[in-house]
């Protein structure tokens, strides 16, 4: 078994100082990785069902501090090279796919291929209204977002023809250090558990009991 803990990217002990503490008790105590969670923008009155808890409802103010996983993974990273790094999950539809497997590979680079992409769709439609993107079609977008990161990462001249992006005629190098970036999936949704099973590489659920993940 492997275990890996959160580190403190978000919430009332978000700080530079905090990441590298625990992370530091992480390696020290030869946990396997370190993990950030993610928001962009945190609305002021969120109406969305939040799935995560049993009362439905999201209790962080708007003004939690909330650092980008990545960069925050690749402050731990520079200091740790022990720990595996990961995000617990990144809301991927909020993003462009292909700066999104740009910054991701550069991470998997400069950390010597200790990346494992924790990725979902998304709950908070406030969110996705913010940024202007289309919260019903997250699903697809996310799923087609995946299928052109892995031809980025894959070094060869990219000929990608989906529903919502076309490209060709490209690469994108340096390539990830791993031939292949573990991608494990969150959610619990049944849509959210035949992604697992169809495109993923392991299910990153949360707040679940373990008669519940059984």
């Amino acid at each position: 078994m492997k275990v890996g803990v959160i580190i403190p990217n978000a919430g009332p002990k978000c700080s530079p100082e905090n990441i590298t503490a625990v992370a530091g008790m992480a390696d020290e105590m030869g946990y396997h990785s370190v993990w950030v969670t993610d928001h962009v923008l945190l609305a002021e009155n969120v109406q969305s069902h939040y799935p995560y808890r049993s009362h439905g409802r999201w209790d962080y103010p708007p003004e939690t501090y909330w650092l980008d996983p990545l960069l925050s993974l690749c402050w731990a990273a520079a200091r740790f090279p022990n720990l595996q790094i990961g995000t617990s999950i990144t809301v991927a539809p909020l993003r462009n796919p292909i700066l999104l497997a740009k910054q991701i590979s550069t991470l998997d680079f400069l950390s010597g291929g200790r990346f494992i992409l924790g990725i979902g769709a998304g709950w908070m439609k406030e969110e996705f209204d913010f940024i202007g993107v289309d919260f019903a079609k997250r699903g697809k977008r996310v799923t087609e977002m995946v299928r052109l990161m892995r031809e980025l990462w894959a070094g060869e001249s990219v000929n990608f023809k989906g529903d919502l992006w076309r490209i060709q005629g490209c690469k994108m190098y340096p390539r990830p250090i791993q031939s292949n970036i573990p991608i494990v999936w969150g959610g619990h949704s049944d849509l959210a558990l035949k992604r697992v099973a169809r495109m993923g590489d392991g299910w990153h659920p949360t707040q679940i009991t373990l008669e519940q993940l059984q």
